[in-house]
């Protein structure tokens, strides 16, 4: 029976990935206290000595690490210094904590890191692959490049198991209220039950966004620890879609016309940017059996009514 431990289990890809592993008959080790799992466990990434301590004493075939600080564009924003160390600590130094302690410890145990588009900036091409520069201009993307480049010395250096996930857009109904989408969901579900009277108020509805479903991205993440030698890989839809067309899909399937409800203010933005992230998964799709199973249509459906349900319960 493999062991995994994942290194930020209380987030929405932790919660997807524990129970895929689960169900493939893994024990599942939670850095987070992670419901319906045996062994949680409280871990401070920046400590070297307390990772060390932990990765000895798991001793797990699999770490997945999801442990990552991010900055929602609609979040009110933070000061620039803060920001910069939250990121790096949690997203790159914390990383390179696991892995010096993996090459002491653990040196054939296989490390899946999730890194982002982001690592990309502002690309040159609006479709990217593995071969796209990485030239990140945010502090979210500078961790997780340099995050990538501690992978990558680990790899080759130390021959360690070290695989990159450049992670697209994926959302579910365990999303954060800060992002776009369930801040979309949310309101439109109370308009639905009659409890918002004010307009749901939107910074860009033209803006286009390459989404999946985090449930089909957590299972490529498995497939890429599978697989028989360690790379990075895109993982994404591979489409677009603009936030009009989200809201015009959540709003359909409560039968409300989104025209009513909706306004357009880009003055609610912290940051505005014209980029299209859309990723090119081909690499994926021929090196594993990955595809996405949930479209963008049943994506929406997915959230929608997993949100009508939570506040029929309360």
């Amino acid at each position: 029976m493999k062991k995994a431990l994942i290194i930020g289990a209380s987030g929405q890809d932790g919660h997807y990935l524990s129970q895929n592993l689960a169900g493939r008959g893994y024990t599942i080790c939670g850095a987070d206290i992670l419901p319906g799992v045996l062994c949680n466990i409280r871990l401070d990434v920046s400590n070297s000595r307390t990772v060390s301590d932990v990765i000895s004493s798991t001793r797990p075939d699999e770490i997945y690490y999801l442990a990552a600080f991010h900055h929602s564009s609609e979040s009110l924003p933070l000061e620039e210094q803060d920001l910069f160390r939250r990121s790096l600590e949690i997203n790159t130094t914390g990383l390179g904590n696991v892995l010096a302690a993996m090459k002491t410890s653990v040196p054939a145990t296989k490390l899946f890191y999730a890194s982002s588009s982001h690592v990309f900036g502002n690309p040159p091409t609006q479709i990217q692959d593995e071969t796209t520069p990485i030239a990140p201009d945010c502090f979210y993307g500078i961790s997780k490049a340099a995050g990538m480049g501690l992978c990558r010395h680990y790899r080759n250096r130390h021959s360690l198991f070290c695989s990159t996930g450049i992670m697209y857009n994926h959302e579910s109904p365990l999303r954060n209220n800060a992002f776009i989408t369930k801040k979309i969901v949310k309101t439109a579900v109370t308009i639905k039950r009659g409890l918002h009277t004010g307009k749901l108020t939107i910074g860009s509805l033209s803006a286009r966004v390459d989404w999946g479903f985090a449930g089909d991205y957590t299972d490529a993440m498995r497939l890429v620890l599978a697989h028989h030698e360690p790379d990075d890989f895109i993982v994404s839809s591979g489409e677009t879609h603009s936030v009009l067309e989200f809201v015009e899909a959540v709003f359909d399937r409560l039968s409300l016309n989104w025209r009513d409800h909706v306004t357009e203010s880009p003055e609610v933005l912290s940051k505005r940017t014209s980029r299209i992230l859309q990723g090119d998964p081909s690499k994926l799709h021929r090196t594993t059996s990955w595809r996405p199973k949930v479209d963008f249509i049943q994506l929406a459906a997915i959230m929608t009514d997993a949100e009508m349900n939570n506040a029929s319960e309360q």
